[in-house]
């Protein structure tokens, strides 16, 4: 989903809210021990061909995104960005 859609669901869907980028990582933060390998790739190797409805999209675009959010306004000091789930232009989750 492009910025400028993600932007728009949460003007809509969380009125009062702005997306914020992610922090920078922590230095010295610990490695992946892993990296799974792309969907499609997996389905190559194992010879899968059918596309169930769930996975259905444009190529390389996810269905859902995880964006953090924060107050447009003032918020108490300390107070840290929030998650959110946004899947078909609606938010449906939030964390607390």
């Amino acid at each position: 989903m492009s910025r400028a859609r993600l932007a728009r669901v949460i003007r809509r869907e969380a009125p009062g809210y702005r997306i914020v980028p992610p922090p920078p990582p922590v230095e010295g933060s610990p490695r992946p021990d892993a990296v799974s390998p792309e969907l499609d790739e997996i389905r190559r190797r194992y010879g899968v061909g059918a596309v169930r409805a769930r996975d259905e999209g444009a190529p390389g675009e996810s269905n859902s995104e995880i964006v953090l959010i924060e107050p447009t306004a003032l918020a108490l000091p300390g107070a840290q960005p929030k998650g959110v789930v946004i899947s078909k232009g609606r938010i449906i989750g939030r964390q607390g």
